[in-house]
C-alpha cells in the first residue's frame, strides 16, 4: 500500500511538472487517472442534482482551469487528484447555479407568486405576521416564503441553495431562526 502511495505520488508530482512547462498531453494523463476519483467524490458530494452531461461539463470547466492555473498548484499543500477535485467542486457548484438561475423574464424563486390558497389565508392574526415578516432581513423573508411556496417540500432548501450559491444546510437553519424568531414576536 504504501509503494502504491509511493507510486501515485511521484506520478501526481511528475504530472504537475508536465503541466507547469506546458505539456497539455499531461491533461489527458491526469484526466485518465484520476476522472474516476474526482466523479465519485462529485457524486458523493452533490447526489442527483448532477446528471451525467453535468458531470461531463463540470470535467471539462476542471481541466480547462486546471491548464490556466497550473503554476498555482503546489504539490506540498494537496495531491493533484484532490486539486483536481476541488477545482470540480467549484465548477460543479457553477454548473448547478446556471441550471437554478431563472430563465430570462421568470425572475428568482421568491419572485414567483404564492399558490392561491397561501395568498388569502383566513386568519386574523394575518396582518400581525405580515408586519412582524417585514421586520426580518430580506433574505429570511425570501426563505419563509420560499419554504411556504413549496409547503415545506424536501427540495425547497436545495433550490434555493443552489440558486444563491449557498449550502442548504444554511438555508434550513436560518428558516429554523427566522422561525423562532417570529414566534418570539407573536
Amino acid at each position: 500500500m504504501a509503494e502504491e502511495w509511493d507510486s501515485l505520488e511521484r506520478l501526481s508530482r511528475t504530472l504537475a511538472e508536465r503541466l507547469r512547462q506546458g505539456d497539455e498531453h499531461a491533461l489527458t494523463i491526469i484526466l485518465d487517472r484520476f476522472e474516476n476519483y474526482v466523479r465519485r467524490h462529485l457524486r458523493s458530494r452533490f447526489g442527483g442534482l448532477l446528471q451525467e452531461e453535468d458531470l461531463e461539463d463540470v470535467l471539462s470547466r476542471a481541466l480547462y482551469r486546471l491548464w490556466l492555473y497550473r503554476e498555482r498548484y503546489d504539490p506540498e499543500k494537496a495531491s493533484l487528484a484532490y486539486w483536481l477535485y476541488l477545482i470540480a467542486r467549484s465548477s460543479a457548484l457553477e454548473v448547478l447555479r446556471e441550471k437554478r438561475a431563472p430563465a430570462a423574464g421568470q425572475g428568482s424563486l421568491a419572485d414567483q407568486p404564492l399558490p392561491p390558497r397561501l395568498e388569502t389565508p383566513e386568519s386574523p392574526e394575518l396582518p400581525e405576521l405580515e408586519e412582524k415578516l417585514q421586520q426580518l432581513p430580506e433574505q429570511d423573508q425570501i426563505i419563509l416564503l420560499t419554504f411556504a411556496r413549496y409547503g415545506g417540500a424536501d427540495n425547497w432548501a436545495a433550490d434555493l441553495a443552489a440558486e444563491w450559491g449557498m449550502p442548504a444546510a444554511t438555508i434550513r437553519s436560518r428558516k429554523r431562526r427566522a422561525l423562532a424568531q417570529l414566534r418570539r414576536q407573536m
